[in-house]
């Protein structure tokens, strides 16, 4: 098949530690609609620790 690309921009959100501070953000992001019919894709990254395991795991995900 063929592959795109997406032009670098685009913005920024970054949650909180917390919970409930990471639920704050959702939802200052929905009210101030930062997802609407224009939305192309949204990248989700994060960076997991496990203490008993002591590993780290990058995650990436996309939606388009």
């Amino acid at each position: 098949g063929k592959h795109g690309t997406y032009a670098t921009g685009g913005y920024v959100a970054t949650l909180n530690w917390t919970f409930d501070g990471s639920i704050n953000i959702s939802t200052n992001l929905q009210t101030n609609n930062w997802l609407d019919e224009k939305t192309r894709a949204v990248f989700i990254e994060m960076t997991l620790y496990n203490p008993h395991a002591n590993l780290f795991s990058v995650v990436a995900m996309v939606t388009e």
